[in-house]
């Protein structure tokens, strides 16, 4: 059987896993939420008013999925959080989202979502409600252990016949 309900505060460190764990894989990403869970959970405790705004939904017991937003009362934005669904229960998106959708304070009069490009469900959710696409956007990542990789340039020294494009006016 699938319940669906407001979160708790006691659900916090739970829900806040989940999204992690999700949130870690491209076609769940969705990208302010985060991936580690305790800053997940911080921000959703200090931030979200999550007891009116997060979505649970249970099979026999076990948390399957998560939704919510993250509400800016005086623009009326909300950032959508989710659709975070484990892969069994997929068929549930549609009435996760009316659950949140019927939530949706009257001040909120957009709904932003970010998320990654291998995110089906988001975009199918995108385009089943007639979201519109602002931007390609990018998120651009460099980690140290990549610095092998990078092509050495040479330092030049700053000859004489430049100084005065450096100097302060």
């Amino acid at each position: 059987m699938l319940t669906f309900a407001l979160m708790q505060q006691d659900e916090i460190n739970q829900v806040a896993e989940f999204i992690s764990i999700r949130n870690r894989v491209e076609e769940n990403h969705i990208g302010y939420c985060g991936k580690d869970t305790s800053e997940i959970a911080q921000y959703i405790k200090e931030e979200i008013p999550y007891t009116n705004s997060f979505v649970t939904a249970y099979s026999k017991g076990q948390l399957v999925g998560v939704i919510g937003f993250d509400p800016d009362i005086e623009s009326g934005v909300a950032e959508v959080w989710g659709p975070f669904i484990e892969e069994d229960h997929l068929s549930i998106v549609d009435e996760l989202w009316e659950e949140m959708m019927r939530i949706l304070p009257n001040d909120i009069s957009s709904l932003h979502m970010f998320p990654n490009k291998k995110n089906r469900t988001a975009y199918k959710i995108g385009e089943k409600y007639k979201f519109t696409k602002h931007t390609d956007q990018a998120i651009l990542v460099f980690n140290n252990s990549d610095t092998r990789l990078l092509v050495e340039s040479p330092l030049e020294e700053l000859t004489p016949e430049y100084y005065s494009e450096m100097e302060k006016p």
